[in-house]
């Protein structure tokens, strides 16, 4: 290893000095160390030599400038903005390969390049402040304007979403759309939409919260579309929203708008009217708000002839559907099976297990409050007996009225089916009661069915109510 003389150091020194003015240059002396550069002893000649611990003079002089370089002030560990480290708004420090930014005496930033990472100064795991590494971003709160993807979810944690959640075919804009009629939409590439797709795009823009439907009418340049705008006619020509990159855009079905549509989509909401409630939507016709909510879960208030916070699961429509709720029990209208008037419904409550009788008399095991039109309809139940020698008997009422009366002397495990034709108004109980009018004799009845006789169609029915 090379080894240099005061003087040639010396003149090294000089020349930065000169080079860079305001910069500090050391007066080197025999017998005094420098910035942790070994000095020659006292008394050495002009001859001796630096330390051996110093390859070339650049180094040296490294290690013994300090001073004021522009803006910056250079010591013999770091580069830094201020006259100490802890006021410098701008840290180099490379023995820790770190930078920092912000001053000690308030909030700033450390780039860890041994960690890999961006953290804020109160940052603590869990608690506060934020880092950003290449197994961890953690923050108070993420927004993502663009996609968010994700492979695995923490197990036995909360998580919650504001707003709603829309399940369906979506992306979102790679590029700011104007308020143009012609503003071609550019969404990011990892999803495709079709010809007559129907778009929806509901987020913040210029004027707060607004909506606008699309519909997709060239996809020849993919993942930039052409589209009508405003299919709602909600503003005036030229002034849609302006839509910013990463707005979510969302498809609910495909209409021509002349005459053919399809499609559905999913609809979570935890908060605001009605809710919470988990929703299924079918498209019903070619306008792009013809569209109905066809199943519900949650809160049913306003789905169906629900106007009462009442939580249960209904699916269907006015004209036929099934719904319970612990209020109103099963609920069924069904003119496609029952060839009855849609006006009114059947209605099932206590549907308990049919009971075995433990002494002479009867236990009511099956209840249904009829509520479809008036008229004649067939009643069917199975009827078994427990006890040889002995009859399992089983009664059926209508609105109090005991309209049929049945024994089944066969005993063991077979049943017997009974049918009756009863006249039946809207409003009435039909009551199914069973047992034995002998001391501890046992009977079980099942598959209580009533049935509408769709005459020339087949007869259809509902089965173990």
């Amino acid at each position: 290893m090379k080894k240099y003389t005061i003087q040639e150091i010396q003149a090294a020194l000089d020349i930065v000095k000169e080079a860079i003015p305001g910069i500090t240059i050391p007066q080197l002396n025999y017998g005094t160390a420098i910035g942790g550069v070994a000095a020659p002893e006292a008394g050495a000649t002009n001859g001796a030599t630096w330390g051996t611990n110093l390859s070339a003079i650049p180094d040296i002089v490294a290690a013994l400038v300090t001073g004021i370089l522009g803006a910056w002030n250079v010591t013999n560990f770091n580069l830094r903005s201020g006259s100490s480290d802890a006021n410098s708004k701008i840290l180099l420090d490379p023995t820790n390969s770190q930078i920092r930014i912000g001053s000690t005496d308030g909030d700033y930033l450390t780039l860890d390049g041994i960690l890999q990472a961006i953290l804020s100064s109160n940052y603590v795991a869990g608690v506060s402040g934020f880092k950003i590494s290449p197994t961890l971003i953690e923050a108070e709160n993420i927004e993502a304007r663009g996609t968010l993807r994700g492979t695995t979810f923490a197990y036995d944690l909360i998580s919650a979403i504001g707003g709603q959640l829309l399940v369906a075919n979506s992306s979102t804009l790679a590029e700011d759309m104007t308020a143009a009629d012609n503003s071609t939409m550019t969404i990011k590439d990892d999803t495709t939409f079709a010809v007559n797709d129907i778009l929806l795009m509901r987020a913040v823009a210029v004027s707060g919260v607004q909506e606008e439907y699309f519909r997709v009418t060239d996809i020849s340049n993919a993942p930039v579309y052409v589209v009508t705008r405003d299919l709602a006619g909600s503003f005036a020509s030229g002034s849609n929203p302006a839509w910013k990159a990463g707005t979510p855009v969302v498809k609910q079905g495909s209409s021509n708008g002349t005459d053919t549509y399809s499609g559905g989509w999913l609809k979570l909401i935890g908060e605001g009217t009605n809710s919470p409630y988990y929703s299924v939507f079918q498209r019903t016709g070619v306008n792009y708000n013809s569209y109905v909510e066809v199943c519900r879960l949650g809160n049913l208030n306003g789905f169906l002839d629900y106007t009462d916070d009442i939580y249960g699961i209904a699916i269907g429509d006015l004209n036929g559907y099934l719904k319970y709720d612990a209020v109103n029990g099963l609920v069924i209208t069904d003119p496609k099976s029952f060839g009855v008037a849609p006006s009114s419904n059947l209605r099932h409550s206590n549907n308990t297990e049919a009971g075995i009788t433990t002494g002479a008399g009867y236990e009511k095991v099956r209840e249904i409050l009829y509520k479809d039109a008036s008229g004649s309809i067939t009643i069917n139940f199975d009827l078994q007996n427990l006890d040889p020698n002995y009859l399992g008997e089983a009664k059926l009422y209508v609105d109090g009225v005991e309209v049929a009366f049945a024994q089944r002397s066969s005993a063991g495990s077979s049943y017997g089916t009974y049918s009756y034709n009863v006249s039946i108004n809207t409003g009435d109980l039909i009551e199914l009661y069973q047992g034995s009018q002998q001391a501890n004799k046992r009977a079980r009845t099942k598959n209580l069915c009533l049935y509408y006789d769709k005459t020339p169609n087949p007869i259809a029915s509902i089965n173990n109510l």
